[in-house]
């Protein structure tokens, strides 16, 4: 049983705090795992230090400065290191803020640099985010692998509303920001079927102005997860129309709740359907006509329990989550 040091956030609700509660409890069900846990920098400090002398491997499951310290003791200490890669920063803020300044994008880059240069190895949370880092950093390929992250299925199973009346509603989550396309998505279903409304979930952004001013939207904004469960529930179809996605539970839930799944090309979780067919999938997130047809044809056609047949749910249990950490660790002789 190896000992485990895991760094990170392991406390809050948003996406990759989501994620690491499910790694602990992955790797807590076969390894000896200590964790973060201190509130002060100072307090963080010493447990770094302390913690890392006792483990076997250091698991950073967080981006954070501290991760510079973490690194440099891990190697003072002949420590093997694992990074938990969530998604790329330097990536994803151009994407939704063109005018970022240069410098910030190359202080996101030099972590990433040196995270990826300095780490045994960088677990990616899906086999598209993978291809994608291996792709952006050529020379660090064989540094990269990758798990899924787990869904608790149970939980979406309980967490649904049944014998509920299924409204004629498109959904998406991820309100103005522009990562998500949610203003596209919105202009497309006018030209498919001006009656049919879209319900917005997610924070203001760059694009919500425009998004709340088209007459079909209902902009729910920030609303509880019991809340978002109740709108998936009456949905018809949820659309995620992301430029880029390291995964995405909103589309597993919105499947789980029942809602027919119209998504993009360029998503982590595509890679769990065994049988996507040219309908279910945008490939141009900027092109109206193309999720406009794909939503008619959706309306038609409805895929919810094709997909649900065909989703490899075993690939988000705790058990391959476990599977995989465990061949990645027994490459460096922790076991």
């Amino acid at each position: 049983m190896a000992k485990l040091f895991l760094v990170g956030d392991f406390e809050s609700d948003n996406g990759p705090g989501t994620a690491n509660k499910q790694i602990l409890q992955s790797l807590k069900n076969a390894h000896c795992v200590r964790l973060s846990k201190a509130k002060s920098k100072e307090g963080r400090v010493r447990e770094v230090l302390f913690n890392s002398i006792f483990a076997d491997a250091i698991v950073i499951c967080s981006k954070s400065q501290l991760n510079y310290m973490v690194v440099k003791v891990a190697k003072k200490l002949h420590k093997k290191i694992f990074y938990v890669m969530h998604g790329c920063s330097s990536f994803e803020k151009k994407i939704n803020d063109p005018l970022i300044n240069d410098d910030e994008i190359n202080k996101l880059k030099s972590y990433e640099k040196f995270i990826v240069e300095n780490t045994d190895k960088t677990i990616c949370v899906s086999k598209y985010f993978m291809d994608f880092m291996k792709h952006r950093m050529p020379k660090c390929e064989t540094k990269f692998d990758y798990i899924f992250n787990c869904v608790d299925i149970k939980k979406i199973l309980h967490n649904r509303i049944e014998n509920i009346s299924r409204r004629e509603q498109i959904v998406s989550i991820g309100g103005g920001l522009k990562q998500k396309n949610i203003l596209t998505i919105a202009e497309a279903s006018l030209d498919f079927n001006k009656k049919i409304p879209v319900k917005v979930i997610g924070a203001d952004d760059v694009d919500s102005a425009r998004i709340k001013s088209l007459p079909n939207t209902e902009w729910l904004g920030l609303i509880s997860h019991e809340d978002v469960f109740q709108v998936l529930s009456e949905s018809r179809i949820y659309v995620q129309n992301s430029t880029f996605e390291t995964f995405d539970l909103a589309a597993i839930e919105a499947l789980y709740c029942g809602c027919d799944l119209l998504i993009s090309d360029r998503m982590g979780c595509k890679d769990l359907f065994s049988n996507l067919t040219e309908y279910d999938v945008i490939k141009n997130v900027k092109d109206k006509d193309e999720i406009s047809q794909k939503l008619q044809y959706l309306y038609n056609h409805g895929n919810n329990q094709r997909l649900m047949n065909g989703f490899k749910k075993e690939y988000v249990s705790h058990e391959w989550q476990l599977e995989r950490f465990n061949e990645i660790f027994k490459e460096f002789g922790i076991k």
